[in-house]
């Protein structure tokens, strides 16, 4: 009898060591391939990339060293310099006095003003590689890149309200799906900002902390529970013509404190990679032609680059554009600009 309990006792520990053995194996590849992305194998990508952006990624809006509170935009990039790097890149990101990722001579009354999300401040890139520095070198023109993480329409119009624009006479607005929300909140609340505390703010720094932290079987766990959500996820159905979001972003417009009249608007958008489309800029060019809008609405032009942007120009993990894709968008910016 006590052999018998001898021999289950040993079969039980040998498979526990088995497993402990393969799970350490899968915690280590899973480590080496976060950080050489290029060498996961394209089936398992998107568990990868998912597992990145929901439990390991740091966002720049909520590093001390990158930003700070704002009582009425709710945060800023801090002026100065910090480092701000993920698993595909590391940059330097140096910030002017209004909290934009540019330089304080770029302020002083810019011709052309970049505004927008993540995309546009050259989250993933070095300053000189983003988009609105390659339109800035190819036409010459004073330039602000006054694009900030995850802004909407809303804060973005608010942002700019601390800049010297006398000189303006084109604003390029950047838009992203996610400023629906924001933009949203904005129209509700009689068009004004809801801005949370300081409070909020340091809590969500907090929650960004506890996520990205590393506890050992975290890259065995949550990737595997990546894959397994990806084999048994349903096709969703996405109404991407909802005509609300075109409405909410002008508003934003409408609504903005700015002196607009004398203004070219010039008007993209840009989503994750095999995400892009036309369907919201078509929306925005309908509601403009069919309503009563001021005629500063009425003249923004758009630049459609659902055809522009393969996957190729996207961080494999990441799901913002690349030094390539920076490229593409900067040229086609300036050809567009240049038959302005």
């Amino acid at each position: 009898m006590k052999n018998k309990t001898k021999e289950k006792v040993k079969f039980y520990l040998y498979n526990i060591v088995v497993v402990l053995i393969f799970l350490s194996l899968f915690e280590i590849l899973s480590g080496f391939l976060l950080n050489h992305p290029e060498k996961i194998p394209n089936s398992l990508r998107s568990a990868f990339s998912n597992f990145y952006r929901e439990s390991d990624r740091a966002t720049i809006q909520v590093i001390p060293e990158c930003a700070q509170y704002d009582p009425d935009l709710f945060y800023t990039l801090k002026p100065g310099n910090c480092y701000f790097k993920n698993r595909e890149f590391n940059n330097l990101i140096e910030v002017n006095s209004i909290g934009t990722r540019d330089s304080e001579a770029a302020l002083r009354f810019p011709e052309i003003v970049m505004t927008g999300d993540s995309f546009t401040m050259g989250w993933g890139v070095d300053a000189e590689k983003s988009f609105p520095s390659v339109v800035k070198t190819l036409t010459g023109k004073p330039l602000l890149n006054a694009g900030i993480s995850s802004y909407g329409t809303a804060r973005e119009m608010r942002l700019l309200e601390r800049v010297q624009l006398d000189s303006m006479k084109v604003l390029i607005i950047q838009y992203h799906p996610n400023d629906s929300t924001e933009n949203k909140k904005f129209m509700e609340n009689d068009n004004q900002l809801v801005i949370s505390d300081e409070a909020k703010y340091l809590e969500a720094g907090k929650m960004s902390d506890d996520r990205t932290s590393y506890f050992f079987g975290k890259y065995t766990a949550l990737i595997f529970k990546q894959i397994l959500k990806g084999k048994l996820k349903k096709e969703e159905i996405i109404n991407k013509s909802d005509r609300n979001e075109a409405k909410y972003f002008l508003n934003s417009l409408v609504h903005s404190n700015l002196r607009l009249e004398n203004v070219q608007i010039v008007l993209m958008e840009m989503n994750n990679a095999n995400e892009n489309d036309d369907v919201f800029l078509d929306e925005v060019e309908k509601q403009v032609s069919a309503n009563d809008f001021p005629l500063y609405i009425k003249n923004i032009k758009t630049i459609r680059l659902a055809n522009l942007l393969s996957e190729d120009d996207y961080y494999i993990l990441d799901n913002h554009i690349n030094e390539k894709g920076h490229e593409k968008v900067g040229q086609k910016l300036f050809e567009y600009l240049q038959k302005l």
